[in-house]
């Protein structure tokens, strides 16, 4: 399929619809120069990685009824940029209805690019205002309504996570990380009982205290029960002194 696109620079329209595609391969379209309609929708893609670059003449990208998550910024860019060189309100129209969009701590350039105007992108999202994404909390929101500033703050949390450490202790810290949970996701910390834990585990792991672990503990009854028996010892031994004392007294 990559090497039939490859040799039909001339194809306008392509259709693979519900064709059962888990992924494309980067270069499949990259001489696809006067392609103007894309259909993939309908499939079982979970991200948007191949090139179109070079399809300056692509009005239509139907991307509908997929697992799409997110998109990475360089594609991203590559879509804003053909955009640009269209004129006279000939928009590139994009759809990404019925997709799993993220717009969680890694994905807020998706939404910021989702939320553009398109009088300033030349690019027009079909259906936007039905457009929903998964939050970092775990719920599903619309993306029309995601204030990416308040997101971008309440995953500054993130930034003193590191990864492998003890679980984090401090009550405000494990508020702010309970409603970022999600993308929590390849993170992982020491609980109480000193054994890496996925943070993303609900509830929050429980944080590492050494005081609670069972060798701590184990310790401090081993040295009362040491402690005791040397007391006893202690007093076994005076009063052994003292009654050797007594007896020569008594003789007497």
């Amino acid at each position: 399929m990559k090497t039939f696109f490859g040799s039909c620079p001339t194809l306008e329209a392509i259709y693979l619809a519900n064709d059962n595609l888990t992924k494309i391969p980067t270069t499949m379209f990259s001489h696809s120069i006067n392609l103007q309609y894309l259909d993939l929708s309908e499939n079982y893609l979970h991200n948007l990685d191949f090139n179109l670059r070079n399809s300056t003449k692509l009005h239509i990208l139907n991307l509908s009824h997929n697992n799409i998550e997110g998109i990475i910024q360089k594609r991203i860019n590559h879509l804003t940029e053909l955009a640009s060189r269209k004129t006279g309100g000939n928009n590139l129209v994009i759809d990404l209805s019925y997709n799993r969009l993220h717009c969680l701590c890694n994905s807020t350039h998706l939404i910021t690019w989702l939320q553009h105007s398109p009088a300033d992108t030349n690019i027009t999202f079909t259906n936007i205002d039905h457009y929903t994404c998964l939050y970092s909390n775990g719920s599903i929101v619309r993306v029309s309504e995601v204030i990416v500033s308040e997101v971008e703050q309440q995953c500054s949390v993130m930034e003193t996570l590191v990864n492998g450490s003890n679980c984090n202790c401090d009550e405000e810290q494990r508020k702010h990380l309970q409603q970022v949970w999600v993308s929590l996701k390849g993170f992982f910390c020491k609980n109480d009982a000193g054994i890496l834990v996925a943070m993303k585990n609900q509830p929050l792991p429980s944080c590492f205290n050494p005081y609670r672990r069972a060798s701590f503990i184990a310790s401090i009854v081993i040295g009362g029960i040491l402690g005791i028996a040397m007391f006893i010892a202690v007093g076994l031994l005076i009063y052994h002194r003292n009654t050797r004392q007594v007896r020569p007294v008594r003789s007497c």
